[in-house]
């Protein structure tokens, strides 16, 4: 199949109109589903930092929230440091992938701090 870029488009995807969502944009989706404390203003810090995502968020109790949110399979490095900035106020429940990407970079940095503490638990580096 040849391709052809006349005046800077691209791809298919630059003859769509703004707002279009093509089969291919819902493949590379992804839902992740996390439950939330509100302990230290966490749900309001995580609403304001994933903004720019469709989500869902339900209490579940008093002080818990389960949140889905909908994002793009590409950025799941990005999404994995801004979750484990909540640190344990927040839990992933799904996808069990997700999760797993998320406990193996909890064990590299637990690996990456024991490589370069001292003696007394502080990175020498």
């Amino acid at each position: 199949m040849r391709q052809f870029f006349v005046f800077g488009f691209k791809s298919r995807s630059d003859f769509r109109p703004a707002g279009a969502r093509s089969y291919d944009d819902e493949r590379r989706q992804e839902k992740i589903v996390c439950e939330l404390t509100d302990g230290r203003n966490a749900l309001e810090r995580f609403m304001l930092l994933f903004s720019y995502l469709k989500k869902e968020t339900r209490k579940t109790g008093d002080d818990k929230y389960e949140v889905t949110l909908f994002c793009d399979k590409d950025d799941e490095s990005e999404m994995i440091i801004c979750i484990l900035s909540f640190g344990y106020l927040v839990k992933v429940v799904s996808p069990d992938s997700f999760r797993r990407s998320v406990a193996e970079r909890i064990r590299r940095q637990i690996e990456l701090f024991r490589r370069n503490s001292g003696r007394n638990g502080v990175c020498t580096e």
